[in-house]
């Protein structure tokens, strides 16, 4: 087992695990759409200043990933359109944000 914490704040835990699970089919572009638009914005966070996920971050600065439930979906997504900050000359996703 492995711990991450951020100072006294636990961030994760990982362990070895089996994964036995189907795979389910891709959404099609309207299920990332929906999750976005149900992300859960008053959801309480310990870190809203995250990279990927973080609320209180501004266009330009971090991924900006809000991910929410798909209505009639075990599923949980969102639709992204990468920034321009994160991208190369060529308009290609770099590769630290992959």
């Amino acid at each position: 087992m492995v711990s991450q914490k951020h100072g006294d704040v636990l961030v994760g835990t990982a362990v070895p695990a089996t994964l036995d699970m189907n795979i389910p089919l891709a959404p099609s572009l309207e299920h990332p759409i929906a999750g976005r638009n149900a992300y859960p914005e008053n959801m309480e966070r310990n870190f809203n200043s995250c990279f990927v996920c973080g609320p209180n971050r501004e266009k330009g600065d971090g991924m900006r990933l809000f991910t929410g439930p798909v209505d009639g979906l075990e599923l949980l997504a969102c639709d992204w359109q990468p920034d321009a900050s994160l991208v190369d000359s060529q308009g290609i996703v770099a590769t630290e944000f992959v």
